[in-house]
């Protein structure tokens, strides 16, 4: 597993260092204006256009690396590794996860520095809030936050991959894998929309909302993502058409 992750970032280091410092760019022309009171230009602009290309560049790539393995000439090296289909689909998501957990902890810790240096440098008063001072619940929910938006980013990953895996165990030819991982997807993502309908209930009431939830939301995407996982794990390792 760990000689997948790390050839999946041996391939995109390049990329991840300049992302990372796009966005350091970014960050700085934005602090700058902010302290001298200037107002965006050509090249604030240019760093929003550039950052935000990254950003869908990165989301489509996490998309492209189980359609390279499946309908690519590097899947016939991959798959002939001495490895099982979980441990290959889990060396995938884990490679995911720890990406999103390190730009997240990037992201963060530079709009902490953000916060510091504004409120030195700027003449608008801005309370000094410690870490400490925040209450332990905001850290909680914060966390949670993270957590789910994380299960739901891995769920729709893993959901994209289970459709590239049944069409190329389903079908030997890769004609139309793309068009048919579509249809895959919205099938499946039907499915799991229908079957959440048992797990969250929704009442309205007159100008007071409602939503009861079976469960915590972060044990029902777990669930999800188990099925799934288990799914495309063993088409990986059993069904698979290479």
């Amino acid at each position: 597993m760990l000689n997948i992750i790390k050839y999946d970032w041996l391939r995109r280091w390049k990329f991840f260092v300049g992302g990372l410092v796009v966005f350091l760019l970014f960050n700085i022309d934005l602090v700058y204006r902010i302290i001298n009171k200037n107002n965006p230009n050509i090249i604030s602009a240019l760093f929003v256009a550039v950052l935000f290309t990254m950003v869908l560049a990165l989301f489509f790539d996490h998309i492209g690396r189980m359609y390279k393995c499946l309908f690519k000439s590097e899947g016939l090296l991959l798959f002939s590794l001495p490895v099982n289909g979980y441990r290959f689909l889990g060396s995938k998501m884990l490679a995911v996860i720890c990406e999103c957990l390190a730009v997240a902890f990037f992201v963060g810790s530079i709009l902490y520095i953000d916060y510091q240096i504004l409120r030195l440098c700027t003449p608008i008063p801005i309370p000094d809030i410690t870490l400490a001072e925040i209450p332990f619940e905001y850290f909680i929910q914060g966390l949670r936050m993270l957590v789910v938006m994380i299960l739901c980013y891995i769920g729709f990953l893993l959901t994209v991959n289970l459709s590239m895996v049944l069409v190329k165990s389903l079908f030997a030819s890769n004609k139309y894998g793309i068009v048919l991982s579509f249809i895959f997807f919205l099938i499946i993502t039907k499915a799991f929309s229908m079957l959440g309908n048992g797990f969250f209930q929704i009442t309205d009431y007159p100008l007071q909302p409602t939503i009861t939830i079976i469960g915590s939301v972060e044990l029902v995407m777990g669930a999800f993502i188990a099925i799934i996982f288990i799914i495309t794990g063993y088409l990986l390792d059993r069904r698979i058409n290479l």
